[in-house]
């Protein structure tokens, strides 16, 4: 679903592209890649994307196995000038983790 559709925003994401040239990611790279996607996710509207990512903060309980990563919605709030955004990490086995990001409104004229 493209994010500035209403309803439940969710997706499986497969990082193709290694965090450091030539040397294979860990698992934990790749959530965190991941995770990077939480600020356009949740905090974007039927405006698109109106907030600057100002901060991520990622946890995790375990590692995530296999190659695809869900990534879910879970909360949005915004108010003044700053949306805050939290996605539920998850693979084929269950959740494993969130991803919480804070956004500074980016006005374009």
């Amino acid at each position: 679903m493209p994010p500035t559709e209403a309803g439940a925003k969710r997706a499986w994401i497969r990082e193709t592209f290694g965090f450091v040239d030539g040397a294979p990611s860990s698992a934990f790279v790749k959530a965190a890649q991941v995770a990077d996607y939480a600020n356009p996710f949740a905090n974007s509207g039927d405006q698109g994307l109106q907030f600057v990512n100002a901060d991520i903060t990622l946890y995790m309980d375990r590692q995530p196995r296999g190659e695809w990563i869900g990534l879910e919605v879970a909360t949005h709030l915004s108010t003044k000038g700053v949306a805050i955004g939290e996605c539920a990490l998850f693979d084929l086995e269950g959740p494993f983790g969130r991803s919480l990001v804070c956004g500074v409104a980016n006005r374009r004229t």
